[in-house]
């Protein structure tokens, strides 16, 4: 749990922030994160960065804030292509290596492990980050439904748990690099699959 000892300050009204600053603080806790620190504390933060732990609080309302910020520091939004039909978009975007370009394999195992130890900045994490990072995809999905490509009653968080599911598999049960050969042949099987569960079928008479 990376709960802070001290007690959050209040954030002081209409004061300007620096976003290098910011910047300094993300910095410092990715490096952290890097170097297996754990727990991070404000103090780690503080001392790092050199930004007072005031100014840190003006930014983020909690320690998970600052930590869930650094988890996703750096990393690229999810890409869709809106120029291709929704199937190869799908395929693009879970099988195509480009949004899992900006991510490095040690950062996505801390990440991993990191959630699974802190059910606290798990939460954080889903709420500040996840959640947002799959909404282009939702909206694709729920484009495809009002298109009539897929069914009315397609469950969209679940499509995105099964699509996502599968490539965390690959890394984290299987141990195998998100690039290879044999892991993007299984990715776009998987895709192949739940496309076959979600496409709306023409009924009596279409």
């Amino acid at each position: 749990m990376t709960g802070v000892s001290e007690t959050p300050l209040r954030r002081s009204p209409g004061r300007p922030r620096d976003p290098e600053k910011r910047e300094q603080v993300l910095k410092a806790a990715t490096e952290l994160l890097n170097e297996d620190t754990w727990p991070i504390t404000v103090r780690h933060l503080v001392e790092r960065s050199g930004v007072a732990r005031a100014a840190i609080y003006r930014r983020w309302p909690s320690l998970d804030a600052v930590l869930a910020d650094a988890l996703d520091h750096g990393r690229h939004p999810i890409r869709v292509r809106r120029d291709l039909d929704l199937y190869d978009a799908l395929v693009e975007t879970y099988v195509g290596t480009g949004n899992h370009a900006s991510d490095t394999e040690r950062m996505i195992r801390r990440r991993i492990h990191l959630n699974i130890l802190d059910p606290e900045l798990q939460q954080q994490y889903w709420r500040s980050h996840v959640r947002r990072r799959r909404t282009p995809v939702a909206e694709l999905l729920c484009q495809g439904i009002k298109d009539g490509i897929l069914r009315e009653d397609l469950d969209i968080e679940a499509t995105l748990d099964l699509l996502s599911g599968v490539a965390y598999y690959q890394f984290v049960a299987r141990g195998m690099a998100l690039e290879g050969a044999e892991v993007t042949a299984r990715l776009r099987a998987a895709v192949d699959i739940v496309w076959q569960g979600m496409v709306r079928r023409p009924g009596p008479g279409e």
